[in-house]
């Protein structure tokens, strides 16, 4: 088979498994957003008004806001200074584009073809001789049994964190089997998969030592090894200059310093040991910002962070200065913290390391869309004109909710007279979960006394790496952030994908051969 019939073969197996995914999405409904699109999206639209100024030379509209109103957006663009650290200005722009082009769907296609093209990629190099059947029947089990298409589908960076993981995995362990090409393709793809999310970069910046190790023991050779893990420090270093660059850029032209929520200091805060030593310092000298907030309850991140009520939040509520000097005063105050009860830290983080381990739910990624389109703030931003894109919401925008949204709280508003759904979503991953673990290890056992052949000793290393993502994912997200479900779901359908691969191995790669695989690239195996 030709190079050009095989890349052709290629192409349309993407789109197969694209399609497979968006199928998916939209038997559940259609593509959903988050509290946190709109900051993307706002962040993106006032990114592609100035590069229409500066870079096309398209004149600005006329201001005709009154005087007040012009002071107030100064504020607030001051107040957004504050937190847009945190946020992508490379997904933002994606985002933007994207939805403009062609609604949230094109955002979907895009963020499926990436998980597809991934998985295509590391079942040919796992698995040589499995053929487009065993592929489509891959991306047919995560479509229906993992959490991958929902977020392929979810207007968020989510969705390139297990891309991410995949793209490590590729450019480590099976570089060897990619041809050049591909293995720019995967280094474009896998920087801006960091890109889109800090979590994202800390979480290849660790698993850097793990597939060094992995190296070594699949005797890669140092040579190669240090080209391998060269090309994934190349992305990750990309993406934090990426970030950074629009950083610098902000500050030269405002004065001003694109900067962070403290997440640090809330999650110590609401673990116990940030409030012990907040009561100690403030009554001991200190001056902390935070000290003119010590009598609130401080037990909840979430509304250290984000409440608007002068009974709970601190961040939302502040002014610009002290903002500021929350995020200065952060890595002193975590530093101090640790001193002041180091066992009692380590006691909380390592239990939020566990119960993030544990939480797979996708509630945050289904809500309800009512919610976003009658709340009184949300409904006066971006989110609820790019819902009624691509879905039928009623003049009152209750009837649209998709066939997984949890049971209505409080504030989310009804189901359109409709009875709560009967899925359980996070028990059937959770069960998927568990029985991928399963059929991985029923696949991989019989491997462990003969794991000196390379094929064998590569695929063992593909699933320790799966694993080890996995586990230190759920490290960084709930030591740093707090275990929240979303954090954990957005990858755990990598396990399922591991469970696929090692099925592969089993059924399709027995025996030895030599010859064009179905792929329509020459691969040469020697007898195990």
């Amino acid at each position: 088979m030709s190079g050009l019939a095989g890349r052709w073969r290629t192409l349309w197996l993407v789109l197969a498994g694209t399609a497979i995914l968006l199928l998916a999405i939209r038997a559940d409904g259609f593509p959903t957003v988050f509290t946190d699109t709109d900051d993307y999206y706002s962040q993106g639209v006032e990114l592609w008004q100035k590069a229409r100024v500066e870079f096309l030379g398209v004149k600005p509209e006329p201001d005709t806001r009154s005087a007040a109103d012009k002071r107030q957006a100064a504020i607030d663009a001051e107040l957004s200074r504050t937190q847009m650290a945190a946020r992508s200005t490379t997904y933002s722009l994606f985002l933007y584009g994207l939805e403009s082009a062609g609604t949230l769907w094109l955002v979907a296609a895009a963020q499926a073809a990436s998980a597809a093209w991934t998985l295509l990629l590391v079942l040919r190099c796992a698995v040589p001789r499995a053929g487009p059947r065993s592929y489509l029947a891959v991306m047919a089990a995560l479509a229906a049994g993992s959490t991958l298409p929902f977020f392929a589908g979810f207007a968020m960076p989510d969705a390139f964190a297990g891309v991410g993981v995949l793209g490590v995995a590729l450019l480590t362990l099976y570089w060897a089997e990619l041809s050049r090409t591909e293995r720019a393709g995967v280094a474009v793809l896998l920087s801006f998969a960091l890109v889109t999310h800090t979590s994202h970069e800390l979480l290849a910046i660790t698993l850097v030592p793990v597939a060094a190790v992995l190296l070594w023991w699949v005797r890669a050779g140092w040579r190669s090894s240090a080209v391998r893990l060269a090309a994934v420090t190349a992305t990750i270093l990309v993406a934090i200059a990426i970030n950074s660059g629009y950083g610098m850029i902000v500050e030269a032209q405002t004065g001003q310093r694109l900067r962070h929520q403290p997440f640090l200091m809330a999650r110590t805060l609401a673990d116990g040991p940030g409030r012990a030593y907040l009561r100690h310092a403030c009554s001991h000298g200190e001056h902390y910002a935070l000290c003119r907030f010590q009598h609130l309850p401080l037990d909840d991140s979430e509304d250290i962070l984000w409440s608007d009520l002068p009974t709970s939040g601190v961040f939302l509520i502040a002014n610009y200065a002290t903002r500021v000097q929350l995020e200065i005063e952060e890595p002193r105050f975590i530093l101090q913290t640790i001193a002041y009860d180091p066992w009692a830290q380590i006691k909380a983080s390592a239990a939020n390391w566990a119960k993030q381990l544990t939480l797979i739910g996708i509630d945050d990624v289904v809500r309800n869309p009512h919610y976003y389109m009658t709340d009184d703030y949300w409904a006066r931003t971006y989110l609820p004109d790019m819902i009624m894109a691509v879905a039928h919401c009623g003049r009152r925008g209750d009837a649209c909710a998709l066939w997984l949204t949890p049971a209505p709280t409080g504030d989310e508003g009804g189901l359109n007279g409709r009875s709560p759904p009967a899925p359980r979503p996070a028990l059937f991953h959770g069960a998927v979960v568990l029985l991928s673990l399963a059929l991985t290890g029923a696949a991989l056992w019989p491997l462990r006394s003969r794991a000196a052949t390379p094929v064998r000793r590569q695929m063992l290393a593909f699933a320790v790496l799966i694993l080890a993502a996995v586990l230190l994912n759920a490290g960084i997200t709930g030591v740093l952030s707090g275990p929240f479900a979303r954090y954990q779901a957005r990858l755990i359908w990598l396990i399922p994908a591991l469970a696929g691969v090692a099925l592969a191995a089993r059924v399709d790669g027995q025996q030895a051969f030599r010859q064009l695989d179905p792929f329509g690239r020459q691969r040469i195996e020697h007898a195990e």
